[in-house]
């Protein structure tokens, strides 16, 4: 198989014409003038590659979920940030944004809002614009690291009482403290995880616990999490597999495993007894985006990516469609997920208009 296309240099950001390779793996190679010759593997199992393949592009409109960021703020500076927000960032009125929020949800057909930031819980005025959306849109999420939690026990109640519609995507990334540091702070512990979960838990809300995968990382560690989370009552599971993102440095280990949505799919998959072939790519998104939803019979497919999994299973995902060193034009089917702010698509807080990357985001806004 030899595919031809444009795509980017990670470093640079220059685009670059692309070729797609398969062997034992699948392969996005470029020659940048700069920085030479750049190998990237795209996905573990040619196999899985070939599933994403059949599915194409969906015939059909699909329900979308509209990522709004309802602030710039954010106190914790993690370095992993795809905002780049700090504790002086900017926000927009609440009125100003729910009622641009409900028009672009109309025009998305999104069926989901899920509430991001910065760090959605510094707004006051968090619990007014939930509920105002929630009139018109079925099914909201709060994207959140868990702050004041401990310290503001009337955010859990809040919480618990919109628990029927409102969903928590919440921080997690590891177990173990070391990688907490890197990719967050030294503050940031594996005790301060899983007290935040067990408070999340207590709402009654379903709890999604997202995990941050440096390639970096014992393998091993996948399935310890999935385990983990799946037995103290998350819904389910969100990884998303780390290259370059936010204030991140580069990652020169572009061809390790970890950083591919089918590999990370499959570990999580054997950890929870379900069978390697039982890792879907998501229809809406197929070449970024793994779904399955692990039930007591094994691993089905799924067509939503946010949902209450409390009754159908145990959801796991791997998302990388915001990672643009692994964009390859052939491939590019982003038209399911949005941040919004100034109804920018996805990224666009992070990538300087003007930049070589702007021309990554117009290929973005304009593939859905």
């Amino acid at each position: 198989m030899n595919w031809l296309g444009k795509c980017f240099c990670p470093i640079c950001e220059q685009a670059l014409p692309g070729r797609l390779l398969v062997d034992d793996h699948v392969w996005l190679t470029r020659r940048c003038p700069e920085h030479g010759l750049i190998k990237t593997m795209l996905f573990e199992s040619p196999s899985y590659f070939a599933k994403a393949v059949a599915l194409g592009r969906p015939s059909v409109r699909q329900p979308r979920c509209l990522v709004i960021e309802l602030t710039e703020r954010c106190d914790q500076r993690c370095i992993t940030c795809s905002a780049s927000s700090t504790v002086m960032g900017v926000e927009p009125t609440a009125q100003a944004l729910i009622d641009r929020t409900i028009l672009e949800a109309a025009a998305l057909n999104a069926d989901v809002v899920a509430l991001s930031g910065g760090e959605p819980l510094m707004r006051r005025d968090i619990w007014e614009i939930a509920e105002k959306l929630h009139t018109k849109i079925p099914k909201i999420v709060l994207i959140t690291s868990g702050r004041r939690f401990e310290s503001d026990p009337a955010i859990l109640r809040e919480i618990a009482a919109r628990a029927d519609w409102l969903e928590l995507y919440l921080q997690f990334d590891s177990l173990r403290d070391d990688v907490l540091h890197s990719l967050r702070s030294a503050a940031v512990t594996s005790e301060l995880r899983r007290r935040r979960l067990k408070l999340s838990l207590d709402t009654g809300a379903a709890v999604s616990a997202v995990c941050v995968v440096p390639p970096n990382i014992p393998e091993t560690d996948i399935g310890e999490l999935t385990v983990f989370l799946r037995e103290q009552g998350a819904a389910g599971v969100t990884f998303q597999p780390l290259r370059r993102l936010g204030r991140y440095p580069v990652i020169t280990t572009a061809s390790s495993r970890l950083g591919t949505v089918d590999f990370i799919q499959r570990m999580a998959l054997e950890a929870l007894g379900a069978a390697p072939d039982q890792a879907f790519p998501f229809a809406p998104q197929p070449y970024d985006i793994s779904v399955s939803v692990v039930t007591g019979r094994g691993a089905v497919n799924a067509d939503r990516f946010f949902w209450s999994g409390r009754t159908e299973g145990f959801r796991v995902a791997t998302s990388s469609y915001w990672d643009y060193s692994n964009y390859f034009e052939p491939l590019a089917s982003c038209g399911l997920y949005y941040f919004y702010m100034g109804a920018q698509p996805l990224n666009a807080r992070y990538f300087s208009p003007g930049s070589p990357s702007d021309a990554y985001r117009t290929a973005l806004a304009t593939t859905g």
